[in-house]
């Protein structure tokens, strides 16, 4: 999840279908994965174009690590960079 919170943060507009070919999973994971994030993050659905977004001037940088540790796959990324 921690690698589609970058894709996310560095995309204007990323749709699901471009996150599951990305990482080699179906489209309805990235579903339930986006749900789970968007309890999280301020992650905004744009539903006219079908794609996710950060809501204006969020930085996942920024982000507490406390939050990021919460998602799921966290302590198998020890080297990723969000940058």
């Amino acid at each position: 999840m921690i690698g589609m919170l970058s894709m996310i943060d560095k995309g204007k507009h990323v749709t699901p279908q471009t996150l599951a070919d990305q990482f080699g999973v179906h489209v309805r994971s990235i579903f339930r994965d986006l749900e789970a994030l968007i309890s999280d993050f301020p992650i905004y659905s744009d539903e006219e174009v079908n794609s996710y977004r950060f809501t204006e001037g969020y930085d996942v940088r920024a982000a507490s690590w406390v939050t990021l540790r919460s998602c799921p796959g966290y302590g198998m990324l020890t080297n990723y960079k969000l940058n």
